[in-house]
């Protein structure tokens, strides 16, 4: 393990007036990882996509003994920043962390699901926007807020509703557009 820090303590007496290295009792997610996604202004937002993308795969590439409660644990650190990038003006990097969200939501259902009530008002967020350039956004933020009904408070509620009143909406105006009435259509979507 340090061989793979930087910082080399540099203790000239027993007594120690040298450095104070402090070492994790478990896994830890990489420094030079996390900070990319601080930096700011918009020269710095594909940094900021893969330092998340680079997150997951961290936590993903752990095969060593007790492999799966390191990745757990590496999970629960990387949620606070995932939420800190959920609230990204970038949509480049609301985008890798939502992709990052669902896709750590599918490889590790047995983390609880209270752990993740941290994303949820950055979720809340996202589905208020209502920029059209955000649509995929606002969908991936949507899809994840589905997959927490226990978590989801009255605000949660209200902007859900809201933007499945306007996906209903956009999709009367296609069915409009397309002039297909419930006659035109095949039986399967009339059902639906």
């Amino acid at each position: 393990p340090l061989r793979n820090i930087n910082q080399t303590p540099q203790y000239q007496t027993l007594a120690g007036d040298g450095d104070l290295l402090l070492m994790p009792t478990r896994e830890v997610l990489n420094p030079r990882l996390v900070g990319a996604l601080y930096l700011p202004g918009a020269g710095y937002q594909s940094l900021r996509a893969s330092g998340i993308r680079a997150l997951l795969t961290k936590a993903e590439r752990i095969t060593s003994k007790g492999a799966e409660q390191k990745k757990q644990n590496l999970v629960l650190e990387a949620l606070p920043h995932f939420s800190y990038a959920l609230l990204d003006p970038a949509t480049q990097v609301k985008e890798a962390a939502l992709d990052a969200l669902l896709k750590l939501l599918n490889n590790y259902q047995k983390r609880p699901v209270e752990d993740f009530r941290k994303i949820i008002q950055s979720l809340v967020k996202i589905l208020n926007e209502t920029s059209g350039t955000d649509v995929p956004v606002r969908h991936k933020a949507a899809r994840l807020l589905g997959q927490f009904p226990d978590l989801a408070d009255q605000a949660a509620v209200e902007a859900m509703k809201q933007y499945l009143t306007q996906r209903l909406e956009e999709w009367k105006q296609l069915l409009t557009h397309f002039q297909l009435t419930d006659q035109k259509r095949h039986e399967d979507v009339n059902q639906r």
